[in-house]
């Protein structure tokens, strides 16, 4: 979920359960999270490699990431699946598409779509 915010190096820590009052039965507990969000990453740079039959507006009309947005994976995922649509009203309908995020300088991100379209069904 965290990075689905843009925290991107989140980490959540090992949880600790503490019985709150021992006199009672049953006894009530308290769980503990650590969780260190960390910085907020936002997109910088977003790529389209190996595609042919989709023009790259028909790909950024389609895609939920914006640049200078945070990163958000659901949006990764539901660009992914409007492309795969796309694809198939094309009549690719073996075609991958797999996204792939990295670290830029500061606190950018870049998101890289790679393409492989596969043949065209008649």
């Amino acid at each position: 979920m965290l990075q689905s915010l843009g925290y991107l190096r989140a980490a959540v820590f090992e949880p600790s359960i503490t019985a709150s009052d021992t006199s009672r039965y049953p006894q009530p507990a308290s769980l503990n999270v650590d969780v260190k969000e960390g910085a907020r990453y936002k997109v910088r740079e977003i790529e389209v490699i190996g595609c042919t039959a989709v023009t790259y507006e028909q790909f950024t009309a389609l895609s939920q990431i914006q640049l200078g947005e945070f990163f958000d994976r659901n949006m990764i995922r539901e660009t992914v699946e409007a492309i795969r649509r796309l694809y198939a009203a094309k009549c690719y309908l073996k075609a991958s598409i797999v996204p792939e995020a990295r670290f830029l300088g500061g606190l950018g991100v870049g998101v890289r779509f790679n393409i492989v379209e596969g043949p065209q069904s008649p």
